[in-house]
């Protein structure tokens, strides 16, 4: 069950993918405001993982 307010937007580590040379779960890496809070970059994040 996911989250029913996504107004609030953690912010993720991404030098540990560079840093660990591997590549990211899905095309969205930095979760800008009023991007990933987005039902449809939300299904589309859902799908490539």
């Amino acid at each position: 069950m996911g989250l029913s307010d996504h107004r609030r937007i953690y912010v993720g580590e991404m030098d540990l993918y560079y840093l660990a040379d591997r590549p990211g779960a899905t095309r969205v890496m930095q979760f800008d405001p009023n991007m990933v809070n987005r039902e449809d970059v939300q299904r589309q994040m859902a799908a490539e993982i």
